[in-house]
């Protein structure tokens, strides 16, 4: 081979991104063993509008990319599971119920997970993430409502953006036949602390109109069977509990050996490789440039996962050394969409905010843009198969 066998564990949005630039820069087809994904689950699920899937404003199957798919069109490996260990000195990844893999080059993209406390997921917290935490939520509304015959009560637990998108799409929405009724509890003072107050504003305006309680500035002490339950006793009646307090580093990676941040995250340069563990690289919510002894800043927003996942890509695809060629650059504004249900949708920019109904149909819209790129590759690298195919 003249290429080095690429092991890529993790199809998040970093992941997927560095597999179809990657792909690309080599002309859409694969040679055999070249690249193989590690990923749990076949298909990409689309997090940024999961919370449609509650509703039915979405189809699940719009929010999904079948990943093993892609890999067979385009003559990449797949193994359906998890990373359990990797062995630098040997260059193995080891993968739970499969034999272990060889590798050259190691990407670690294994993303983000909610960080529910231990004490609350053991009452049936529901995460505000995934596109199966949506279908959950709308099957357990669906259980609730038969069975008390009264609106369902939601309380979310978070006000970040996961918690103000999926409060305000589920308080516009009918769901198994009925609107539920939505508190949103947050333990800071405001609503969006990460954007500007003018932006937090409009959305508390806007929630306010829909009429969900926003309670602010109260920690939540203890979730409950009936309730949540706030620091200083208060009592929210409640019939499922939400998660929207954001997410933490995946779990898997405390197994995987890697330098990692007080916090959790996978120690990386600029260049976005691990620095003492030859081979190796990580990109996406699991990873954090560190320069100096400090962590570099970030979003947490897909758009830095997907720049990270491009800037690898080109750096693998043109054999870049560990200290040469292209780096990560830090962007620290950049235009973001914000739901507030079927009738406002933000784009933001700094403190600069637009609502438009019409920015929620671009919002899915650029879904779709997002996954035909996809689609495209899979259809090039298959016709590139038959056109080779001796006969």
């Amino acid at each position: 081979m003249t290429r080095p066998r690429i092991v890529l564990v993790g199809c998040s949005f970093a992941g997927l991104e560095f597999f179809y630039r990657y792909t690309r820069r080599r002309g859409g087809r694969l040679a055999p063993g070249e690249l193989t994904v590690v990923e749990p689950r076949p298909q990409h699920p689309y997090v940024p509008l999961a919370h449609e899937a509650v509703s039915g404003a979405s189809a699940p199957e719009s929010l999904r990319f079948d990943v093993e798919a892609l890999c067979g069109a385009v003559g990449a490996g797949y193994v359906r599971g998890r990373a359990t260990a990797i062995d630098p000195g040997a260059r193995i990844v080891s993968v739970d119920g499969s034999a272990p893999l060889p590798y050259d080059r190691l990407v670690v993209a294994i993303g983000s997970e909610p960080a529910i406390p231990a004490a609350f997921a053991a009452r049936g917290v529901v995460p505000a993430k995934w596109l199966s935490d949506a279908l959950e939520l709308r099957d357990r509304i669906a259980v609730v409502h038969a069975t008390t015959r009264a609106p369902v009560r939601l309380t979310i637990i978070g006000a970040g953006i996961t918690g103000v998108e999926w409060a305000a799409e589920l308080a516009t929405s009918r769901i198994a036949g009925v609107r539920p009724v939505v508190t949103l509890v947050e333990r800071e003072a405001r609503l969006l602390v990460d954007f500007a107050p003018r932006v937090a504003d409009r959305a508390s305006r806007v929630l306010r109109e829909l009429g969900v309680p926003c309670i602010l500035g109260r920690p939540v002490r203890e979730v409950a069977s009936d309730a949540v339950v706030l620091d200083g006793g208060e009592r929210i009646p409640t019939d499922i509990p939400i998660w929207g307090g954001g997410v933490r580093p995946n779990a898997v990676v405390k197994d995987l050996g890697l330098p990692l941040t007080p916090d959790g995250h996978v120690v990386v340069t600029s260049r976005l490789t691990v620095p003492g563990v030859d081979g190796v690289h990580a990109i996406g919510d699991i990873a954090r440039v560190v320069e100096d002894g400090s962590p570099w800043p970030t979003m947490e927003r897909a758009i830095e996962a997907i720049w990270q996942g491009a800037t690898l890509a080109r750096r693998l695809a043109g054999s870049w050394g560990d200290d040469d060629g292209p780096t990560h650059h830090l962007r620290r504004d950049f235009f973001y969409g914000l739901s507030l249900g079927t009738g406002h949708s933000l784009v933001v920019y700094r403190a600069f905010w637009v609502d438009a109904r019409l920015f929620v149909h671009f919002r899915r819209w650029l879904k779709w843009a997002y996954y035909a790129r996809f689609n495209v590759l899979a259809k090039w690298g298959a016709a590139r198969t038959r056109r080779t195919a001796p006969v």
